[in-house]
Parts: structure tokens; sequence; C-alpha cells
């Protein structure tokens, strides 16, 4: 049987996380790039901007994942699963890249980059 917690909080916000160490973290984060938000599609325009805005570059929820919650806070023997922007992936493996040697990007049926696995 696993164990399992779901964990609901702000991940810029240490305080409120404090003491979480995680076995695993899939996360699919803002990554379009602030400036871009006004050209997407009428209906995803919709959305919450909080739930698409990733940033100047839209690497900013990436950048963070990598450098706080995969580099410190995740357990000896975890992993990180992130969903990312079709031209995005080779970038954020790049990131975690710093860390560890078990990155991988894998494409979707569309052959297109939209999942980045590194493990710990």
């Amino acid at each position: 049987a696993l164990n399992v917690e779901a964990v609901n909080g702000d991940l810029f916000n240490s305080d409120l996380l404090e003491g979480i160490t995680p076995d695993i973290i899939v996360s699919n984060p803002p990554y379009i790039r602030t400036e871009d938000i006004q050209t997407l599609d009428i209906t995803v325009q919709k959305e919450p901007h909080t739930a698409l805005d990733g940033g100047k570059d839209g690497y900013e929820y990436y950048r963070f994942l990598a450098d706080y919650w995969f580099a410190k806070r995740l357990n000896g023997d975890s992993a990180m699963v992130l969903e990312c922007g079709e031209d995005q992936g080779d970038s954020i493996a790049s990131m975690l890249s710093v860390f560890t040697d078990n990155v991988t990007v894998y494409n979707d049926f569309n052959d297109l980059q939209r999942i980045v696995f590194a493990k710990k």
C-alpha cells in the first residue's frame, strides 16, 4: 500500500510548507510568457491569469521548482514531473541537470515536448 498525502499550498511561501520533504512533485505550473497571454485564444484568456502567467520568460515557476524544491526539499530518492510548453522542455531539463544526471523530456502524441521528468 502507498502512503500518499496531497499537499496544497503556495510553492513560493516556504513558511506554509515548512517541514514538507516530498518524495514526488507533479506540477503543471503556469508557463506562458506574460506578453503572450493577450495573444491566446479568447477561451484560454478567460482562465485565471495566475494559472497562465509564467512570468516574463515563462520560466519563473520552473526556476523555483528546480532551485528550491528539487535541489533543497525533495527527499534523496525522489522525482519531479512537470508539464511544460512545447518549446520549453530542453530549457527546463537544463535547469534540472544542474542537480541530477537523470532528466528526460517526453513528447506528447503530437511529438511535442510536454513533460520533463527528473529523478534525484
